[in-house]
């Protein structure tokens, strides 16, 4: 019992070091002993493991005098101290890549995947497994960012809008595959510890990731963790009955309003002169949006997703959103998105802004962030997972 008290501590401590140099450094490590309380000759101990590790690195950099005469180095991830291989699969696409500790891609293939079994997609991974370019032995292992609903402690499917991914047990079927260690996760998920880790959430320890492309989604981190007991379901929460069945089974949903394929959908059912020339994608129609039935339709698509984030806020009381997809790239989405959350929420103000990080990027950096965060912070055990969860 001693011993597994004295590992556990070991593996907490370990944890809050790696997470403070991610969301400060580079940093001392004076200024990590304030900011996690813990003695001094532990971070020394810590830190002087990690680096002889190579996964942390002491920079040129020097902190500001502490004392008079006295300076100190200060501590950074290293980015080639360890990679982890991302892979993504999403509604379209099936993206496989490795990244490095910074979020730098390194290496990556896209494959078309809308009607892929799961044997196709088992197979391409394996394959790109096979033809990786980074020397293997610092490769972490390999973390999945599905969408759909997702267990991420017995590494099932549960459900994608593809009837065939029922009850998967994927990170099995990958693992026996490729010998390596995976680790899986719902792919909005993944993108919000991309946020927390590596983008504009680094100083955000409660925060929500809303995702809007063809899908609508949204991942949680709560008090600097990730919330593991699924997706925040923004896309679908029911906003009107009088409305199409959606894939989930419901009706209503907002990603039948606000997903990219809907709103392209009704367009075209309402104004088929658009498409005389051929099919055009979302950023096509964004570039219409002052026309102004293309401008109501965005207004519908902003209303929208203002008020399924309205309610998600309504009831987690985060105060940050931070939010990602085409569709934003449209200002009357996202004026409309800004007034009807700021006059329903109830909760206090909520600030929100636009990722700087764009829907072909975030993806395998949400895989990759997934691996980096459990694999590497974490040190791949489900218990000190379970344990930093939050719950609410």
């Amino acid at each position: 019992m001693i011993g597994q008290n004295v590992n556990r501590t070991k593996h907490l401590n370990r944890y809050l070091v790696l997470k403070t140099v991610y969301q400060y450094g580079p940093i001392s490590r004076l200024a990590i002993s304030k900011i996690t309380h813990l003695a001094a000759a532990t971070i020394s101990n810590i830190t002087s493991e990690l680096i002889s590790d190579g996964i942390l690195v002491e920079t040129d950099r020097v902190a500001s005098q502490s004392r008079v005469g006295r300076r100190e180095i200060l501590i950074d991830v290293n980015a080639d101290g360890r990679y982890v291989i991302g892979v993504h699969i999403g509604r379209k696409i099936l993206s496989c890549s490795v990244i490095n500790l910074k979020g730098e891609i390194l290496q990556r293939e896209d494959h078309l995947s809308e009607d892929q079994s799961v044997d196709e997609t088992v197979a391409l991974i394996e394959a790109f497994v096979r033809k990786l370019t980074v020397n293997q032995e610092k490769v972490l292992g390999i973390a999945l960012g599905v969408n759909g609903w997702v267990d991420f402690f017995s590494g099932t499917v549960n459900r994608r809008p593809n009837e065939r991914w029922a009850n998967v047990p994927l990170v099995e079927f990958v693992q026996r595959r490729t010998g390596a260690r995976v680790v899986m996760d719902n792919n909005v998920v993944g993108m919000s510890l991309a946020e927390k880790l590596m983008g504009l959430g680094k100083p955000l320890n409660n925060m929500l990731f809303l995702y809007a492309d063809v899908g609508v989604g949204a991942g949680l981190i709560s008090n600097g963790v990730p919330y593991r007991f699924g997706p925040v379901n923004v896309g679908h929460i029911s906003i009107r009955q009088d409305s199409d069945e959606c894939w989930c089974g419901s009706v209503g949903c907002v990603e039948l309003f606000a997903g990219t394929d809907n709103i392209l959908r009704k367009v075209k059912s309402l104004y088929p002169h658009y498409f005389a020339n051929g099919d055009i994608d979302i950023s096509d129609l964004i570039a219409l949006e002052n026309v102004p039935e293309i401008r109501e339709v965005f207004q519908e698509v902003g209303a929208s997703l203002g008020i399924g984030l309205t309610n998600t806020m309504n009831v987690l009381s985060v105060p940050h959103v931070i939010a990602c997809g085409r569709i934003f790239d449209s200002e009357v989405v996202w004026n409309e998105l800004k007034h009807v959350l700021t006059k329903r929420v109830i909760t206090g103000p909520v600030t929100i802004q636009k990722s700087a990080y764009g829907v072909h990027e975030i993806g395998v950096l949400g895989a990759g962030s997934l691996g980096i965060y459990h694999f590497m912070l974490v040190g791949g055990l489900p218990d000190l997972e379970r344990e930093l969860m939050p719950y609410i």
